[in-house]
């Protein structure tokens, strides 16, 4: 038997559809998970398995995926970061230039912003500095300006400031700090990696590494107020001609999948050139080449650059749907070759905000005006990750995860999706708070007088959620400095 239906078009023809008589069936979507462990909630968790037992109602396999981040504390402190635009007159200092602002410029300009984030470090949370290139004016030809850079620098680094490893500071390459100012990617950077290489960075616990065969484009690990960041520094590209182009794009190869290896963690790009001065302004140069081939990644909240004089701003969407900001800060067309001036951003992670801040150390002033003191509202928790996926789990069975790397004295949250082939079901979303202790029990330690060396050597009778050791060094007491890590066992 069947039943017969009738639809006329547009009374241009008559189409006949025909469907069996007698039951249908609609499968129905997996059920919200049960029996959760740890539970919602849950303190001084101590463990690093998830579980929960999940249903579907028609009793089909399905494919359970567990996403997961750290929680940001509604109460997390409040924390800046500095943005510190080209100096290359301050340390160009007596050589020459035409006159004018370049002239009155001194190095004293540059180590009066220095002392100051050192003196500022405790009272504003200054937790990481970037300098955004044109470190120089003469790049290779005179090496009296990395010095002069150099003994700035190092008023915030140990032992000036009384933190292992000083104050988390990149400096990028500019246009500036290429051959003798040749503004050209291949062009040589034999200064720049004298003073600012790898060698400087090695060992302090911040610094992630770079591209290639130095230290051109480069990046950094540090976390503040819950959040955690990677912050990537791009060499000066104008992206115009065959191989400057194709040397940017291996350049953002290499940024796009750092920040595809790091999913929880904030990305910050820092590069010369990348915006136009003025408000909603157009990119520049490698500008919208950087934006579009690194805006698939959700993590992705801010680019920041010098290099036009002036200041600038726009805003622009990931594929996510989330925002990412783009901020240009360049003062040396001003007086004494840009009298101090510098960015304070002001992370609130607890209101989701970035206040932006124009300050001069040198002058001991704020400058008010619309574009140099704004605020940017942002998304500062971190993006949930993937932890895991089971495949093939039956209905009413319990599925378990593993999460590695879980910190003592956190709070996490998590959710799952459940997928029957036919339906998805994304669950609510669950929290736990680790355990305060610390994750490993020692059995012992001792160090041993090896002729002209000391040995280190321990043994472990619990390790839970653990990543690796580091061995730190100190002259004073008071000042460490990484020497060594070894992998831990991890559980």
């Amino acid at each position: 038997m069947r039943a017969n239906f009738k639809a006329r078009l547009h009374g241009l023809f008559a189409v006949m559809l025909f469907f069996p008589t007698g039951a249908y069936h609609f499968f129905g979507a997996p059920l919200q998970p049960t029996n959760i462990n740890p539970p919602a909630g849950q303190t001084n968790f101590s463990g690093n398995q998830i579980s929960f037992t999940v249903t579907d109602p028609d009793a089909q396999p399905m494919t359970v995926k567990l996403y997961g981040r750290k929680k940001t504390s509604a109460g997390a402190a409040d924390f800046t970061i500095i943005g510190l635009p080209d100096t290359q007159y301050y340390t160009e200092e007596p050589q020459g230039g035409p006159g004018g602002v370049r002239q009155q410029a001194s190095n004293a300009i540059f180590k009066s912003q220095m002392q100051w984030v050192a003196d500022n470090r405790v009272s504003r949370n200054i937790v990481f500095l970037s300098h955004l290139g044109d470190c120089s004016q003469n790049g290779d030809t005179y090496e009296v300006e990395w010095k002069r850079a150099d003994t700035a620098m190092k008023k915030i680094e140990s032992p000036n400031v009384p933190v292992a490893g000083g104050i988390p500071y990149s400096v990028c390459v500019g246009n500036h700090d290429q051959g003798a100012a040749a503004g050209n990617p291949a062009a040589t950077t034999t200064f720049y990696n004298q003073y600012f290489g790898e060698a400087r960075f090695t060992g302090r616990s911040y610094y992630g590494g770079h591209y290639g065969a130095n230290n051109d484009n480069h990046y950094e690990l540090f976390s503040a107020g819950g959040i955690d960041f990677i912050h990537i520094s791009l060499e000066f590209n104008t992206n115009s001609g065959a191989t400057n182009q194709a040397l940017l794009q291996d350049v953002l190869s290499w940024a796009d999948n750092l920040l595809k290896s790091y999913p929880n963690r904030k990305g910050i790009i820092a590069s010369h050139w990348i915006l136009e001065i003025g408000t909603n302004a157009p990119f520049g140069g490698p500008g919208a080449e950087i934006y579009n081939q690194l805006k698939d990644n959700s993590n992705l909240m801010m680019m920041i650059c010098g290099h036009q004089h002036g200041e600038g701003r726009r805003s622009d969407p990931l594929n996510s749907g989330g925002t990412v900001y783009t901020i240009l800060s360049d003062f040396q067309a001003r007086t004494n070759g840009g009298d101090g001036w510098l960015r304070i951003m002001e992370f609130s992670p607890s209101n989701n905000l970035v206040r932006i801040k124009t300050y001069s150390p040198w002058l001991n002033q704020f400058e008010t005006d619309a574009d140099s003191e704004f605020s940017l509202s942002v998304d500062l928790a971190p993006s949930f990750t993937l932890l895991g996926t089971n495949t093939n789990v039956a209905s009413g069975s319990t599925t378990s995860f593993t999460w590695n790397g879980l910190a003592p004295g956190t709070q996490y949250e998590w959710y799952a999706t459940i997928d029957d082939g036919t339906n998805l079901t994304t669950s609510s979303v669950f929290d736990f708070t680790t355990s305060g202790a610390l994750p490993v029990s020692l059995g012992n330690m001792r160090a041993i007088n090896d002729k002209d060396r000391v040995r280190l050597e321990w043994k472990t009778v619990a390790e839970v959620n653990t990543s690796y050791f580091e061995a730190e060094h100190s002259a004073d007491g008071r000042t460490f400095s990484t020497i060594a890590q070894v992998q831990a066992s991890g559980n």
